[in-house]
């Protein structure tokens, strides 16, 4: 019994050396960091709207948050975003998957001031980066256009 006390003792020895040598290398917290620092959001309310002036459907997003890090001094928006498509069954399908849009949206916040943030130019960028990378990753061929229909930002406290 003590061989075997004295085999774990020496392994959990060796493996706490490993994760002190492992966590002293170089450059390894501020890839900790870096990774821990992404663009995020989320969605607080979702749902399927026909548009009374055509055909389309859209996928009407209220009180969605969305942020450019999580470090203190990063920009962070509060938005209401319209999300249009053909059909209803395409809209179907990004409602599941609703919890992926925010970060690709986020994306375009990323060193931005809050001013930057609510142009014109930041927001079409942040359109084009939900159509063309969350459209392709998911495979939707069929978002016609993105609305917001208000934004707000500010800084992280």
């Amino acid at each position: 019994m003590v061989k075997y006390l004295v085999g774990s003792v020496l392994v959990l020895l060796l493996a706490a050396a490993v994760v002190f040598y492992m966590v002293k290398r170089p450059g390894v917290a501020e890839k900790v960091d870096a990774a821990a620092n992404v663009p995020g959001g989320k969605i607080e309310k979702a749902e399927i709207v026909k548009d009374p002036n055509s055909d389309m459907y859209y996928l009407k997003i209220t009180d969605m948050q969305l942020a450019g890090g999580m470090k203190q001094g990063d920009t962070i928006c509060d938005a209401n975003v319209d999300i249009y498509f053909p059909t209803e069954s395409d809209a179907k399908l990004v409602l599941k998957n609703r919890n992926n849009i925010a970060p690709f949206l986020a994306s375009g916040l990323v060193n931005r001031t809050p001013t930057d943030a609510m142009m014109y130019e930041t927001q079409d960028e942040m359109a084009k980066a939900l159509v063309d990378g969350y459209a392709k990753k998911f495979n939707i061929k069929t978002i016609k256009g993105m609305i917001f229909s208000s934004i707000t930002c500010g800084v992280r406290q």
